[in-house]
């Protein structure tokens, strides 16, 4: 569910942004400030519905699936992903890095999709 003390700001028509300051400090600190501010000005609104909407026939079930932690997420808690991984019974890898790890940490990325892309003919 949507929580209000959230440091976003949901439009009339119900699609979430984050602030600014709250974008620059917590979701991507670990990436140099001009792509920050790229990042922030090209953020993709989310609709706050999704947090509402059940998944009915979720891919990990029936898929293998690889995680990649970020165990200084101010976004997600590490310890959410880390739950997530284990019940989707990912292969998983955690690395310290903010909720956009995959680009503070592209080496880190980088190997995770290549043992995602040798493993994914393999049952779950």
């Amino acid at each position: 569910m949507y929580n209000p003390s959230l440091p976003i700001t949901v439009s009339k028509d119900g699609v979430a942004f984050f602030n600014h300051d709250a974008f620059l400090g917590g979701f991507a600190p670990d990436v140099n400030m001009a792509d920050r501010e790229f990042m922030f000005a090209d953020q993709v609104p989310l609709a706050v519905s999704v947090f509402s909407l059940p998944i009915t026939n979720p891919a990990w079930k029936l898929k293998p699936s690889w995680y990649l932690v970020s165990s200084n997420d101010q976004v997600l808690p590490p310890d959410v992903e880390r739950m997530y991984a284990k019940r989707m019974k990912a292969v998983t890898e955690e690395v310290a890095g903010s909720h956009v790890a995959f680009i503070s940490h592209p080496d880190i990325a980088a190997h995770i999709i290549e043992e995602a892309a040798k493993g994914a003919g393999a049952p779950n």
